[in-house]
């Protein structure tokens, strides 16, 4: 057995969100085998606020302190992360950055705007910056610097246009499916079968709600393949706020008969520059799912699609992130409420699916953006049992 002096040394740092704390070295720190010792690490943070008021995590980071054998002097052995406080706030406080970072430019157009639109006969809200229209299949919502128009077919944004330019190449769609991985090699039969690789979405009802600084979109929805009963039903509700904002709300049963869902969230196809620079807030720096993440810590990261594509040589599902409450690429933006999976990537589902080796893939000319409510775990189905409950898309309702 060995003291841990004779072996490694443990470096830490205090973050707050993506602002570092404190940082240093417990060099030294002599713990015999099967024994402790109590440390005392400086963590200060602001006087008016409580740790439980904040969303505080330590890292600690385990290097050997000596070479030996294999192992040189100042490996990195491994690392814990102590999350304590509120990390729900994550979302809510990278919005408020947003936001302040963005004001002075919507102050500067927001008169522009008005100018342009002032004379034009739409259907306005009480509150003058925000114009809506009902079209025969759209609803236009324009709120100056940008402009969103929803499907009534679909219930989704059809096009998104901000500065003038489209940021969108095709229409935002609901995504259940992903290439199955080895381990889903059983379950994608009955993925396949439910119809989750190609749903088409049913809108019953639709309606356009003015308030005073928001417009609400409500839709009810099933999500079905061609020819089978609906997998799932939900209402949607899209908020449309002054600033721009765009909030989704749902409220989501799932058929109990139907097999587990690999995923479900939003894909938005974006340009290609979008990927060139992602930013993000949850699990990083490695791939990371409900069930996959002890090799990742919670901090800001900033990466691109390339790199978050992990090169498996057979073509599947990988370079998700677990537990996301920001999001950044180009120009599109996510916040969590309060987290949600995401992935960036510059291969669209099917071409993953669909070859059979690494060399065959063609990477597209688009970046695909996913962002799921939820992904299902990876599990270990190729040489184990199926994935177990607690790690699968099964909730029947209130997804």
């Amino acid at each position: 057995f060995t003291d841990t002096s004779d072996y490694l040394n443990v470096k830490y740092e205090c973050k707050c969100f993506d602002q570092l704390l404190s940082k240093g070295c417990l060099q030294e720190i002599k713990i015999p085998p099967h024994g402790s010792r109590l440390v005392t690490i400086q963590c200060p943070v602001d006087q008016k606020l409580s740790i439980r008021e904040l969303p505080i995590r330590l890292r600690l980071i385990y290097q050997k302190n000596r070479s030996q054998g294999l192992l040189k002097d100042g490996e990195l052995l491994g690392f814990d992360q102590i999350c304590m406080g509120r990390e729900e706030l994550a979302a809510s406080y990278y919005a408020s950055i947003s936001e302040n970072q963005n004001q002075d430019q919507q102050n500067q157009d927001h008169n522009q705007y008005q100018d342009k639109y002032q004379d034009q006969k739409h259907e306005s809200c009480e509150n003058k910056t925000i114009q809506c229209m009902e079209q025969e299949s759209t609803y236009l919502v324009d709120i100056g610097l940008i402009q969103y128009t929803f499907s009534k077919r679909t219930g989704l944004p059809v096009s998104i246009v901000k500065d003038g330019r489209e940021l969108l190449l095709e229409p935002v769609q609901y995504h259940t499916y992903r290439a199955p991985t080895d381990n889903d090699r059983t379950i994608k039969e009955e993925w396949i079968k439910a119809g989750y690789d190609r749903n088409r979405v049913r809108v019953y009802e639709s309606d356009l709600i003015e308030e005073n600084e928001a417009i609400r979109i409500h839709f009810t929805i099933s999500l079905a393949a061609v020819s089978i009963q609906p997998f799932l039903r939900a209402e949607v509700v899209w908020k449309i706020a002054q600033d721009g904002m765009l909030a989704l709300e749902m409220k989501v049963r799932r058929e109990k008969d139907f097999p587990y869902l690999p995923r479900f969230g939003l894909l938005f196809k974006l340009p290609y520059e979008a990927g060139e620079k992602v930013t993000y807030y949850g699990y990083g720096p490695v791939e990371s799912y409900i069930d996959k993440h002890r090799a990742s810590y919670i901090d800001l990261f900033e990466s691109s699609a390339s790199q978050l594509h992990n090169d498996y040589i057979k073509p599947q599902e990988n370079g998700s992130h677990y537990q996301c409450a920001y999001l950044k690429a180009g120009d599109f933006e996510c916040f969590g409420a309060p987290y949600y999976d995401m992935n960036v990537s510059h291969y669209e589902t099917k071409e993953l699916a669909g070859k059979k080796h690494n060399y065959e893939l063609e990477e597209s000319d688009a970046t695909y953006i996913c962002t799921d409510y939820r992904n299902s775990g990876i599990g270990s189905g190729s040489c184990g049992p199926q994935l177990i409950k607690d790690y699968r898309l099964d909730q029947e309702d209130k997804i």
